[in-house]
């Protein structure tokens, strides 16, 4: 298996949201439904303050909370991508996955019931191109490719910023750029 996961550099993330909304739009969700989160965070005190955005989405774990935790068998990881997806079909909505993430990647859609999340835009995968919230980075922030890869691509990542809940948990894969504030 070739796990594919997310590369997250904080240093050239403009904070426009682009990233999040591609994703909205490709899941057609709601006000407050997401399938990928961008969040800002300030801090620090004149002379030296600080912002930044950080864009989060499924993390596609090696050891899944939310499968565990799906009574329905409804979350799966595949087997040839590591994708952690959702068959919504099997999905009750009975909101344990949502419950069991620490990362707050599976979302609860009011109108059907049942949850939705980031799947990597397997479709488009299967079609050879990348999830919509790497095509639509304007400051070319997000990657998306087989971890191990992203990992030699990328010396100096972290797997860990302030934001993210332990991954020693998981496992998820995603790893950061951080900006120096977030680690």
């Amino acid at each position: 298996m070739a796990q594919k996961g997310f590369f997250v550099n904080m240093k050239r993330c403009l904070g426009c949201a682009t990233c999040q909304v591609a994703c909205k739009d490709k899941l057609d969700l709601e006000a407050g439904e997401f399938g990928r989160r961008l969040t800002r965070y300030e801090g620090g005190n004149y002379p030296a303050p600080y912002v930044y955005s950080v864009s989060l989405a499924c993390g596609h774990c090696d050891r899944p909370a939310c499968v565990a935790a799906c009574p329905a068998g409804a979350m799966t990881k595949d087997k040839d991508t590591g994708l952690v997806l959702l068959n919504q079909d099997r999905c009750t909505g009975c909101r344990k996955c949502e419950q069991a993430c620490p990362y707050g990647a599976p979302t609860y859609i009011k109108a059907t019931g049942k949850i939705m999340k980031c799947n990597g835009c397997k479709d488009r995968l299967d079609a050879g191109k990348l999830p919509v919230c790497v095509s639509g980075c304007r400051g070319r922030a997000l990657e998306f490719g087989d971890i191990t890869a992203l990992k030699a691509a990328h010396p100096g990542w972290v797997g860990k910023i302030k934001e993210y809940a332990d991954p020693a948990k998981t496992g998820p894969n995603v790893i950061f750029n951080p900006r120096p504030e977030a680690v």
